[in-house]
Formats: structure tokens, C-alpha cells, sequence
């Protein structure tokens, strides 16, 4: 596609892995800013975040450092999972938060978010929210399932809510300017 690929990632393995498709890489964890020093000279048309924010102590300060190497018209793009959830939801109800290996609650995250705290990510890191999608998975079919027996009402009620089903939310955000 002719695109030079820069990388940051923590997991030796991955980042071995991944390296074979990227220009140049560091392997460290990302909020120590080691690649702000390697990339630093460099400007890009895009930053992508998948997947990495919830595991994050300091998210906005990682993105907010990484805003710097956009270029003017450079995007950041993001996925993060939805805490919100109507399986998380449910399983609040029946007094439950269980943690698991991947997903929704994967017990490495320490950082969750609703549709409605997105912007408030991308303010607290001094950039524009431009766009928000996200991947769905029907109440009743994540990770996070649990049966609380017949109470469809409250299951219908939850499938009303606009980002009950979003699994994952995949955002679009650059810079400020012109804050249009």
C-alpha cells in the first residue's frame, strides 16, 4: 500500500512478528515515551491505536504525546471496548463483574469507557473527535453472558439503548484545529 510502518509494542513476540511489516520499531512499554525520542523527527498521516488504551495507566497523555507527531491533517484512530455493554450491564444486575482472559473486562484492562466518556478522552488529550463506529455483538453472545433467567423485559429494555449491543467502539480523532 505504500505505507511506512512504524511500531510500538510491548510483547516481544508480537513485536518480532510485526516488524517484518514496519520500517522501524521499538519494543517497550509506551507510556515510558521511548518512541517519542526514536520517532520524535517524524510526522504521520496516522496513529492507530488498537486496542492498547484500556491497558493503559496514563491514555490521554499517551495519545495527547502521539498528537504531536501528526501531521496537520493526520488522524488517530482508536478501539476500545465498551464497558457499557448490556451483557456487563446485566451481569452488574445480578451482582456480578467478572473478569476474563480477552473481551469486554479483560483482566489486563485498567481503563473503561461508555459512548458517552469518548469525548471527554479526546478533550482531556487535546484533540478533536471526529468519528465513532463501533463492531456490535447481540445481548447474550459476548464473553460477559450470564442468564438471569426469563427477565426479557429487562433485556428488551436494554436492547433499546443506542450503544447497548457495541462491542467495541472504533473512533476517529485529530487535531484541533480550526475545531470545526
Amino acid at each position: 500500500l505504500d505505507c511506512r510502518v512504524y511500531i510500538v509494542e510491548y510483547d516481544r513476540g508480537a513485536f518480532e512478528s510485526a516488524l517484518q511489516f514496519a520500517e522501524d520499531g521499538i519494543c517497550d512499554d509506551i507510556q515510558t515515551f521511548s518512541w517519542l525520542t526514536r520517532f520524535g523527527t517524524n510526522t504521520f498521516d496516522a496513529i492507530i491505536f488498537a486496542d492498547v488504551l484500556e491497558h493503559l495507566q496514563r491514555p490521554e497523555e499517551v495519545l495527547q504525546k502521539a498528537a504531536s507527531l501528526l501531521k496537520a491533517e493526520g488522524e488517530v484512530y482508536i478501539s476500545i471496548p465498551n464497558v457499557t455493554h448490556n451483557d456487563v450491564i446485566l451481569n452488574a444486575i445480578g451482582e456480578h463483574f467478572d473478569y476474563t482472559r480477552t473481551g469486554l473486562l479483560d483482566d489486563t484492562h485498567i481503563h473503561f469507557w461508555g459512548m458517552e466518556n469518548i469525548k471527554g478522552l479526546a478533550d482531556a488529550a487535546g484533540l478533536k473527535l471526529r468519528n465513532m463506529e463501533a463492531t456490535y455483538c447481540s445481548t447474550g453472545s459476548t464473553e460477559q453472558t450470564v442468564r438471569l433467567g426469563e427477565n426479557r423485559l429487562l433485556e428488551n429494555i436494554l436492547r433499546q439503548r443506542q450503544a447497548g449491543e457495541a462491542y467495541q467502539f472504533v473512533i476517529t480523532m485529530d487535531k484541533r484545529a480550526g475545531d470545526d
